[in-house]
């Protein structure tokens, strides 16, 4: 699920396997066109593609939720990590 695209064409998105949201990922300028720097998330619930072996030996996209917050990022730094 990487890649990039072109000038004048629309930022890609991906549909969560979750939730049915919008996943998005960022994206660089690198003159050409732009590249994916970052994995696709969920803009709702935070999920983000991963791929995994299915019984047959296959690999196969399966979206996951992120684990829970940290309550010690969220002690030390004051805000809450996801």
């Amino acid at each position: 699920m990487s890649g990039g695209y072109g000038y004048g064409d629309s930022e890609p998105v991906e549909e969560c396997g979750c939730c049915g949201g919008l996943a998005r990922a960022e994206f660089c300028d690198v003159g050409v066109g732009y590249a994916q720097v970052s994995e696709y998330r969920c803009t709702q619930c935070g999920a983000s593609p991963t791929t995994v072996r299915d019984g047959a030996g296959r690999y196969v996209v399966s979206w996951e939720q992120p684990s829970s917050p940290s309550s010690l990022g969220e002690v030390v730094t004051g805000y809450l990590i996801l």
